[in-house]
């Protein structure tokens, strides 16, 4: 299974910690589980259908939003188009913009299959592992009728589940760095 993880930053020299974040934690978990997890970084800049264009494809069975004030109206918009090229794909999204009233996120956009609220690793993690989505924390879905949702209550990740990801984290901080410097005329490291 492919699942594709996407931000669209407020510009190109950010990064979107909580993608990177959610990779790491669940990295040993995702291999384990027969998933090939991507990312893609895009910015609010970008024409929409450029970003739809390039998810659609990667042909991912599984796509994956991280939603602020900045990128919310967008990140609904490709979701609906999406939803219309690949009727399959399911479309999971997570951050502030959408946890605090995640019923009212699928009943106003039906093609979002499921919500992240709350801390999103552990809960990414579980989705993951196969676990049945009755016994994962921190989500809100749509039932098979598509006009009923379930949310069970989130719960915080683990002090040992934390020092692994923050082990993994490690590998991005390059990237990370490498970007934004790269980016800043006259920066010196």
């Amino acid at each position: 299974m492919k699942l594709l993880l996407c931000a669209v930053n407020a510009k190109y020299i950010h990064s979107n910690l909580a993608i990177l974040s959610l990779e790491a934690y669940s990295r040993k978990i995702a291999e384990e589980a027969g998933w090939e997890v991507k990312r893609k970084e895009y910015t609010i800049n970008h024409y929409e259908e450029d970003i739809l264009s390039d998810i659609y494809k990667e042909k991912a069975d599984v796509v994956v939003f991280s939603c602020y004030i900045w990128n919310i109206s967008m990140i609904y918009s490709i979701c609906e188009d999406l939803k219309l090229v690949s009727p399959q794909t399911d479309i999971w999204l997570g951050g502030p913009e959408v946890s605090y009233d995640s019923e009212k996120v699928l009943r106003e956009h039906p093609e979002i299959s499921l919500v992240m609220t709350g801390e999103g690793e552990r809960t990414f993690s579980l989705l993951l592992s196969g676990r049945r989505l009755r016994d994962v924390p921190g989500i809100t879905w749509r039932k098979e009728d598509e006009r009923d949702f379930r949310s069970q209550p989130g719960g915080m990740c683990s002090e040992a589940n934390r020092k692994e990801a923050e082990k993994n984290k490690a590998e991005n901080t390059e990237l990370v760095k490498n970007r934004i410097i790269k980016n800043q005329p006259g920066a010196l490291l």
